[in-house]
């Protein structure tokens, strides 16, 4: 049909309008994850820091983070630190 119509010499609005719908939705998509990565900068640049405040303590400390598929489809998130002072456990 459209190129019964182009034939006419006119151009139909509809793939115009499907392109402008699918550009105009493009900040929804990528909105979310430019959030999650601003986020992980930012706390990534705070562990850091976290890190060189401990060691000058001699304080170290291991995480273990698991992630399971709950009931539902809900993310369960597990987390465990394992705070060391100079090579012995001090707290968990």
């Amino acid at each position: 049909m459209g190129r019964q119509i182009a034939a006419f010499g006119f151009i139909s609005p509809l793939p115009f309008i499907i392109i402008f719908t699918g550009l105009s939705l493009l900040p929804l998509a990528s909105g979310p994850f430019r959030k999650f990565i601003y986020q992980r900068k930012k706390w990534s640049k705070r562990l850091e820091v976290l890190k060189d405040t401990l060691g000058v303590y001699d304080y170290y400390y291991d995480d273990r983070i698991t992630l399971t598929q709950g009931l539902h489809n809900i993310l369960a998130v597990e987390v465990h630190i394992i705070v060391y002072l100079k090579g012995s456990r001090i707290m968990e």
